[in-house]
């Protein structure tokens, strides 16, 4: 129907308004349902317009496939919660498409986005970012801080959508045109932006550009009338281990060689302990890549010899350091005790929505499989990182 209609002069001129008022009908007596369907209509009549803004009709074709609905389990009831918003929000578009009103436009397709990711899929919403991407750029100011904060929003859509090329890409442009809000963060979870580009420039394995970033951020927050010591003190173990794993772990030692004057006088609360621990475990790594695995598992055992009980198995033993932890002791010539580690801490590492951050660590102990002779164990994870590799 779309490709019926698409091209044809005046086809759809009244056909949009007229179903967007009955999807506003059907919503005022609550008929989830009807609304969906109705704006479906809008939806193939709206792509056939002629003029449209580059992108925008194929940004709008995906949404006519995903009916609130769907059969699919596990769709049916996020898309019931979500479909209303996203209606409203197509209705919106549709208004300020008409009368001309294109950063409103704007507006609405990255709500749009936003509903469809979390109604359905991330991947979903991306059809829907780069139309939106044009229309602030062609109408805002290079020094607008609403097109700043467009772009940061967009880039962090394209890393949730699986997209990380165009995540960093956009950011980073962000970045050029106002480089303080790399300090910023994003309204809907308090995620810093630092943070969400670090782990796009991870899942492209360019932990220098990560490193760079992360050492940006740091001077940020060195500069900051009221210091957050603590927060400084996360940010460089950040910048530490993205250095380890681009190859420069003597740069790592001397960035966590500043660390723990910030954390004098914390005593050993939560945040404090935890740091603590990180602090250990990001120096051993550093060591261990270095090629000191002596001098590495030494540092952990002495972690283990001073730490309390809280420390030591709240969260010296988290999936993340016990993997940290099997590197050095394999380093050190420990296989049993680095199988183990491996073991606990892996499996879990693999399926957590950050596992792009752990890469270098999956790829060291798959290493070490393979110089033990578990060639299974080397296989099964060199798949994984072959299957969620970038595109």
């Amino acid at each position: 129907m779309v490709e019926t209609l698409r091209g044809v002069p005046g086809a759809a001129s009244g056909a949009f308004p007229a179903w967007t008022t009955v999807a506003e009908a059907r919503a005022e007596r609550g008929n989830e349902v009807g609304v969906w369907n109705a704006l479906t209509n809008a939806l193939i009549a709206f792509v056939a317009l002629p003029d449209l803004p580059p992108g925008m009709a194929d940004a709008m074709t995906p949404l006519t496939a995903y009916p609130i609905e769907s059969p699919r389990e596990g769709v049916r009831g996020p898309a019931r919660v979500h479909g209303p918003a996203i209606a409203r929000a197509t209705i919106e578009l549709l208004r300020a498409f008409e009368s001309g009103r294109t950063l409103d436009s704007a507006d609405r397709l990255l709500a749009i986005a936003g509903g469809v990711a979390a109604a359905f899929d991330a991947s979903l919403a991306l059809p829907f970012v780069p139309p939106a991407v044009s229309m602030y750029e062609k109408e805002l100011g290079t020094d607008d801080p609403r097109l700043i904060a467009a772009l940061w929003r967009a880039g962090r859509m394209f890393a949730d959508g699986g997209d990380p090329e165009s995540a960093t890409r956009t950011m980073e442009k962000a970045l050029s045109l106002a480089p303080e809000s790399l300090g910023g963060t994003f309204p809907e979870d308090h995620f810093s932006h630092a943070g969400v580009l670090s782990l796009a420039y991870a899942s492209l394995d360019r932990w220098a550009d990560m490193a760079r970033i992360r050492r940006a951020d740091c001077e940020h927050r060195a500069a900051e009338p009221r210091r957050d010591r603590l927060g400084l003190a996360a940010c460089r173990l950040g910048l530490a281990r993205a250095l380890t794993f681009a190859g420069d772990p003597n740069g790592a030692l001397e960035v966590v060689a500043s660390v723990p004057s910030l954390l004098e006088g914390r005593g050993d609360d939560a945040d404090a302990a935890c740091l603590k621990s990180r602090l250990a475990h990001d120096r051993a790594l550093a060591l261990a890549f270095a090629g000191d695995g002596a001098g590495a598992v030494t540092v952990l055992d002495n972690e283990r010899a001073t730490c309390d009980g809280k420390r030591s198995l709240a969260l010296a033993y988290g999936p993340m350091l016990r993997a940290i932890e099997g590197v050095v002791r394999g380093a050190a010539g420990q296989r049993e005790r680095a199988e183990q580690a491996f073991a606990e801490s892996l499996p879990t590492l693999m399926t957590s929505s950050q596992a792009a951050l752990h890469r270098p660590l999956f790829r060291r102990a798959a290493s070490m499989y393979e110089s033990w002779g578990r060639a299974d164990k080397a296989a099964e994870l060199r798949a994984f990182l072959t299957e969620n590799s970038a595109p």
